[in-house]
């Protein structure tokens, strides 16, 4: 349903291209709130009969006994999750559809507008790649939401809704980024739509965000229905309720027309926002277009980074589809590549190692099996360009076999080892760095592994280990602080050192304790480093 008032159709719209539909031009994208108000067309109310036979069904209907749905990366196929031609949701990029209603504010109805394209960029979710959907909600022309929410489909057609990242915005300023997405904070994956969706049947989870209060279940209640739109009226259409867990006894109504998606929406119940909309127009973008939405798209993901630091933050980066040219796309190349040249997938790796770093102590081995899931898929994805890159063949073997190791310690949730293996793969990934000649140096790669290092050395009681490791720290120090010094970066450079001499002085002492409270220290004074040299 709506995780607020003003939220609209956004990522439960089930969408597709209408063979009828008229090939108008784009509709613009919107960066900034307008100030336009936009001409909403009449829209018709359900009829009291209609609204008996929803009610007859909804109380025969069965109710669903789980909090959320079933999920297994197995019921994907790595090559073709992205081909979403579920009859009831066709997924074409490059397609925009319009939406033009009203909504309820404050007991005024207001003009509603939603534009919902459909991109070519790829994200990895839970190991299962997912189609990039940016989405923009508009009251009397004012932009209230603009959000970008992620879709796959599943081997038996399907749909399944892995998240999304929502920008709210009041009167121009962006007021909230409620954020979920499946495998972080316990959010889990949802039906957006079935293949084959059953009249009467159970009420299915779209998607559960706990930590943002995202509930929303919906279930079929009619068929065989007619409805008609500006574009077109369409039959055999269904229509689906959804609810939410704190919306109990409001519903949002959704038509869904075969080959086409979503071409109305209603409302019944105690629902707050009362949004009535109908699909005005569908446009298949051209090349520039389709770029244009791109790049809007890469601008928001940016900003999720941002903003989303604890959910979307800890997700991969949005890929561009093969043939596409990062260098022709300013956006594009900010997604594609760090620094100078640095390919998105081993940063997207060593991001993952460092959130395993992270949550191994405390046991989360739903995480670990999640981020093992994106290295494997961002390593799938390198290997296609290691070899043109140049990248050593010795470091790719190893890399594997320490992917190899990392997979059996966290299946065995043996803690120890997954650390070390983690950090022994991200100490790999930072010997590739070289390849590209990146503009930060690999060296501050190195002190984050090696620090990591020490703290693992003493885990293990091996003072002579961990004096070793420091004793590399300072070797790789010394490359790197001539660099740091030429980017003003002399405090922070100053702090270092100090944390270094204090690491020597508790290794001499044996107090594991003080030198593992100075490595993480360490740590981040490594991570001010870094970006100090961006």
């Amino acid at each position: 349903m709506r995780h607020i008032q003003a939220r609209s159709i956004t990522a439960a719209l089930f969408l597709a291209i209408s063979t009828s539909a008229c090939r108008a031009a784009p509709v613009a994208p919107t960066t900034a709130p307008a100030s336009t108000a936009v001409p909403v067309a009449p829209v018709p109310t359900a009829t009291t009969a209609t609204i008996a036979t929803i009610a007859t069904i909804a109380s025969e209907s069965k109710t669903s006994q789980k909090d959320y749905e079933d999920f297994d990366i197995k019921n994907f196929d790595p090559a073709s999750s992205t081909i979403i031609n579920n009859e009831w949701f066709p997924m074409k990029p490059g397609t925009q559809f319009v939406y033009e209603g009203v909504t309820d504010e404050g007991g005024k109805s207001v003009p509603h507008k939603t534009i919902f394209t459909i991109t070519d960029l790829t994200k990895v979710i839970e190991g299962v790649r997912t189609v990039v959907i940016w989405d923009q909600d508009l009251n009397e022309g004012q932009l209230v939401e603009a959000e970008l929410a992620l879709f796959a489909q599943a081997k038996d057609g399907n749909i399944w809704h892995f998240g999304q990242y929502p920008e709210v915005y009041e009167k121009g300023k962006l007021v909230d980024t409620p954020a979920w997405v499946a495998g972080i904070e316990d959010a889990r994956p949802g039906i957006t739509i079935k293949a084959i969706p059953h009249l009467g049947g159970p009420d299915y989870s779209q998607g559960l965000g706990p930590a943002v209060k995202w509930t929303d279940r919906a279930r079929v209640i009619q068929a065989g229905q007619e409805t008609c739109v500006p574009i077109k009226c369409y039959k055999d259409v269904i229509v689906t309720e959804e609810t939410s867990l704190q919306e109990v006894g409001a519903f949002q109504l959704k038509y869904y027309a075969r080959g086409v998606g979503t071409v109305r929406v209603d409302w019944k119940g105690p629902d707050e926002s009362k949004e009535k909309m109908e699909l005005t127009n569908i446009v298949q973008l051209d090349a520039a277009g389709l770029e244009q939405v791109r790049t809007e798209a890469l601008k928001l993901e940016k900003r999720a980074y941002e903003n989303s630091k604890e959910v979307y933050g800890k997700t991969a980066p949005a890929e561009l589809p093969t043939g596409a040219s990062a260098d022709a796309n300013p956006a594009a190349a900010e997604a594609t590549v760090v620094g100078n040249s640095t390919p998105k997938s081993l940063v997207t790796i060593e991001a993952q190692v460092e959130d395993i770093m992270d949550v191994v102590p405390g046991g989360d081995w739903a995480t670990v099996s999640t981020d093992i899931a994106n290295i494997d898929a961002a390593w799938a994805d390198y290997q296609k360009q290691a070899a043109q890159d140049g990248a050593p063949q010795t470091l790719q073997d190893g890399f594997g076999k320490t992917l190899a190791l990392l997979k059996t310690a966290a299946t065995a949730k043996t803690a120890p080892t997954t650390l070390q293996s983690a950090n022994d793969l991200s100490a790999t990934v930072v010997d590739l760095y070289d390849t590209y000649h990146p503009a930060e140096p690999t060296d501050l790669g190195r002190l984050d592994v090696l620090e990591r290092q020490v703290i693992l050395d003493v885990d293990n009681k091996d003072f002579a280990a961990a004096t070793n490791t420091l004793a590399k720290v300072t070797t790789t120090w010394e490359r790197v602080k001539p660099f740091m010094l030429a980017h003003n970066a002399a405090e922070i450079a100053t702090q270092f050192e100090k944390s270094l001499a204090v690491q020597a002085s508790g290794l001499k002492a044996q107090d594991g304790s003080a030198v593992k409270t100075e490595a993480l220290n360490a740590l981040e004074i490594v991570d001010a480093l870094e970006k100090a040299a961006a």
